[in-house]
């Protein structure tokens, strides 16, 4: 019996919903006004919402950085020169990277990743080429920042920034993109 109360309510509740998608709330079937409404209902950005652990229901997952903090961050790579990311939204890095002003030293990063700590070494030379951004690996990541290849903007008398992407593949765990700025300074 108690089944099929249930199945009644449930076709009561259908039986209710708009057959054709148009009908707004409260089932007041009223036209658009123009094609602008048509256009401004079909431009609202669909927004996929990442699970904590990176999976955005697709069964993938994600890489997710964390934000470091300084003492987490200085134990990994040396002071000095350097750059970090800053992912929209966060006020601690999710990259650190540094290198001295040599021709002939590879760069080193560091990233937080499932509560660790990962070094990343850079493809290129020098500090200039870590401001540049490109290529950071480690055994099985691969790290790449993006920024405009036009002037920075300064920020302080030491520091300079562009805004950025930052893309990170884990070889056995999909990949991830965060938006942000790459600061760069001493």
């Amino acid at each position: 019996m108690m089944k099929l109360a249930i199945t009644l309510a449930a076709l009561a509740v259908c039986a209710c919903a708009p057959t054709n998608g148009n009908e707004r709330s409260g089932g007041v079937n009223e036209p658009l006004k123009s094609a602008k409404d048509e256009v401004k209902i079909l431009s609202v950005p669909t927004v996929m919402p990442a699970e904590p652990n990176g999976d955005i229901g697709d069964g993938v997952l994600r890489p997710m950085l964390q934000p470091m903090g300084y003492k987490e961050f200085s134990r990994a790579v040396e002071d000095g020169v350097g750059c970090s990311f800053i992912a929209t939204g966060n006020h601690d890095p999710i990259f650190v990277a540094t290198a001295p002003d040599s021709a002939t030293v590879h760069g080193k990063a560091t990233i937080k990743m499932d509560g660790r700590l990962h070094i990343l070494e850079h493809k290129g030379v020098g500090i200039s080429q870590i401001e540049e951004g490109s290529l950071f690996t480690a055994d099985n990541i691969e790290l790449r920042i993006k920024h405009p290849n036009v002037e920075p903007t300064t920020s302080s008398k030491e520091t300079y920034f562009w805004s950025a992407k930052l893309s990170i593949t884990k070889y056995n765990g999909g990949t991830n993109e965060y938006e942000g700025r790459y600061e760069c300074g001493a």
